[in-house]
């Protein structure tokens, strides 16, 4: 499935540089100049941005030639320091053969007023004219590996430190962030050092969201994670049995032994798989196998949730039969809603065990709901908790769909999840922004338990549960 390797290089259109911009239409700066910046403006993990400032033809050198005026050039360093997120700056020399280079180091000796670090990458002749203006030569790349290695040398980067104290309940990772990784910690450092060595017998649904919660702070903050105290059992399983860190190895400074797509090392598990939309059909077929795998392997756990007999009739079969039905097509539901929905990345994890029952948990990085509520129903949405009210309930706001080349979006997949989740006595967690709410549609279609001022994460996240059935007393 899909990897996110896309942090182990130069990225395009990251998050972060969204509002560059405006901001530079706001500043009155000319179009060439505004098309020019936003065109060569990039990212590099961690907290790095990187210019490149080689022009193709001649209005791009013209608006090259834009940081000669002072204006242009002071709204970008504005921006950077305006951000406080950046930490260092790289000026990408590589294709320019012809380059003013009294405005650009003018450029640079501004940015190191605002940043901790500046490089110049280029080939070999600009580094040797560089190194004649008195740049150090710390500071001049003419090697884009070695410069990629310098920016992720841990010894050269802010580490802030948190200890992963309980993991055994479903909040107890917003708890242990909320506490220990602020946005002011955050702002100050590079990497996250996410320790491990006290957690023992963490619970699915916090497993399933150090990913979601690690690409958060990856794409909102710039950030990498390192990881320590993976060396004991509890380390093993997260990293080996559930693939917890797959889906984000390229945001991890670690090089561990991640296992590969598909392969699974417990019967009873599918470990965390990625996906996105065009990789539907791919994901779908392989979490179903699996599915029907964990299901056949436990067919004392399927008679329990049917409520069964020891000698079942025609009609008990039946029932079975609709029954594992019903559980693969809730995990179908899901899987098609963070693909065709989210515009993002898709994940997806799921366990069976004998006391606790079947957990699933399928997530994106997506809008979130607030703005898809507000994009595809036309509603007045305000909070990511006050979102979690109309979730379940989509099929009452059919006549509020936007309609896009008349097809009507949502609703439906998530009214049918509900109807299977209910039939089978079962729970759905949901976790979107800041907000998480439980609910048991047995009951009702409301949140049984809404809770605000979590740790904000992308997209949108369910778990569910179809418990194993107690013995009555």
């Amino acid at each position: 499935m899909h990897q996110h390797e896309i942090a182990h290089g130069i990225v395009e259109n990251h998050p972060l540089l969204a509002d560059l911009p405006a901001y530079l239409r706001r500043k009155k700066c000319a179009i060439k100049t505004r098309e020019f910046l936003c065109k060569g403006m990039r990212f590099v993990y961690p907290k790095t941005l990187w210019l490149a400032l080689n022009a193709e033809d001649a209005e791009e050198v013209a608006g090259r030639q834009a940081l000669n005026d002072g204006q242009a050039a002071e709204a970008l360093l504005d921006w950077v320091s305006g951000k406080r997120v950046f930490r260092r700056f790289v000026l990408d020399l590589r294709g320019v053969t012809i380059v003013d280079f009294g405005p650009i180091l003018q450029f640079q000796k501004g940015l190191k007023n605002r940043l901790h670090e500046t490089f110049f990458l280029g080939d070999s002749v600009v580094v040797g004219l560089l190194k004649n203006y008195g740049i150090p030569e710390s500071e001049v790349y003419n090697d884009l590996t070695l410069l990629f290695d310098r920016l992720r040398r841990l010894d050269h980067l802010q580490v802030h430190d948190v200890r992963m104290t309980r993991l055994q309940s479903p909040n107890s990772l917003d708890e242990c962030l909320l506490n220990q990784a602020k946005i002011t910690d955050i702002a100050e450092s590079d990497v996250l050092r996410l320790e491990f060595s006290d957690v023992s017998n963490p619970c699915f649904s916090a497993i399933s969201m150090l990913a979601p919660a690690i690409h958060s702070i990856a794409h909102r903050n710039g950030s990498l994670v390192t990881l320590s105290g993976l060396e004991n059992k509890t380390g093993s399983m997260l990293v080996e049995d559930y693939g917890a860190f797959r889906p984000v190895y390229a945001y991890l400074l670690d090089n561990l032994p991640q296992p590969k797509p598909g392969l699974r090392r417990v019967a009873n598990i599918f470990p965390m798989h990625c996906f996105t939309g065009d990789e539907l059909w791919d994901i779908g077929e392989l979490v179903r196998s699996t599915q029907r795998e964990m299901l056949t392997l436990r067919p004392e756990w399927l008679k329990a949730v049917t409520r069964l007999p020891e000698h079942p009739r025609a009609s008990s079969l039946t029932i079975r039969a609709d029954a594992f039905s019903n559980l693969l097509n809730l995990v179908k539901e899901l899987i098609d809603n963070a693909a065709q929905h989210s515009q993002g990345l898709g994940y997806v994890m799921m366990a069976l065990e004998p006391y606790s029952g079947l957990d699933i948990y399928v997530g994106d990085t997506g809008v979130g709901l607030v703005k898809g509520l507000r994009k595809k129903y036309r509603l007045d949405v305000r909070s990511d908790a006050a979102a979690m009210n109309y979730i379940m309930n989509l099929k009452t706001h059919r006549e509020q769909r936007k309609r896009v080349g008349g097809f009507a979006f949502g609703g439906r997949g998530l009214d049918k999840v509900g109807s299977i989740v209910g039939e089978y006595n079962g729970s759905i967690s949901l976790r979107s922004g800041s907000a998480g709410a439980e609910f048991r549609p047995k009951e009702s279609r409301l949140p049984r338990v809404l809770a605000g001022r979590l740790y904000p994460v992308q997209g949108t996240h369910f778990h569910i549960n179809i418990p194993t059935p107690r013995e009555q007393p």
